[in-house]
């Protein structure tokens, strides 16, 4: 028995809607959507990593604001409710349940480690069937990963080594990085196929969840 501990927005669940969003509303209004798009996660990654801890969905609203005031528009902070009603409708990715419940009938105990709040967890973990076992939010570790006290602070409560954990994240810089810091055993789901770095080895790629059963097991 291993405890699993996975990113979840972009590993799990398919986030790139909300930035799909970003686009279709900025061409619905003549703006270059992406353009509009590269706006939205600059200061997404600024108010998230550069100010101190703010619950996600006051970031959410300040992201907007500043959308407008960088392409000179007056409709983003307008969409602020649209955007949590997509947050709450992440879907799984199609190969994530059937993994997680091969992994869960195998003993393994799952923990989600993610950038967001409980009143969006919450509802996502519906999809879950109950196989997870405990989440970490940045609600509760009052920072954002890549910070490395968010992973201490998972470390500490479930008191693992690396003979009986596995970090499991599409997340290269939020998560495989930080990872490495602390000498954590990892996987990179690569689900865009992009090229890592010499200097997070080692660590497993997968291109999706299918077959991280057979390699959890071996």
């Amino acid at each position: 028995m291993s405890i699993l501990t996975f990113d979840c927005y972009g590993t799990l669940l398919n986030s790139d809607i909300i930035y799909e969003y970003i686009e279709k509303v900025a061409k619905e209004h003549g703006v270059d959507g992406q353009h509009a798009r590269d706006i939205f996660t600059m200061y997404e990654d600024r108010l998230m990593y550069g100010e101190p801890y703010q619950d996600y969905d006051r970031i959410l609203k300040q992201i907007l604001e500043y959308c407008d005031f960088e392409l000179k528009t007056d409709f983003f902070k307008g969409e602020y409710n649209n955007l949590i009603a997509i947050h709450f409708n992440f879907k799984l990715h199609p190969d994530v349940l059937p993994a997680l419940k091969k992994l869960k009938e195998q003993g393994h105990q799952i923990y989600l480690m993610s950038n967001t709040m409980h009143r969006f967890m919450d509802k996502h973990l519906e999809q879950f069937d109950g196989v997870v076992d405990g989440v970490f939010l940045a609600e509760d570790m009052h920072c954002y990963k890549p910070d490395l006290n968010f992973f201490k602070q998972v470390q500490a409560k479930l008191a693992f080594t690396n003979e009986n954990h596995v970090h499991i994240a599409k997340g290269y810089w939020w998560d495989i990085v930080p990872a490495t810091k602390l000498g954590w055993s990892k996987i990179w789901i690569n689900r865009d196929q992009k090229q890592g770095f010499e200097r997070e080895a080692p660590y497993l790629e997968l291109p999706d969840l299918i077959d991280l059963v057979t390699l959890i097991k071996k």
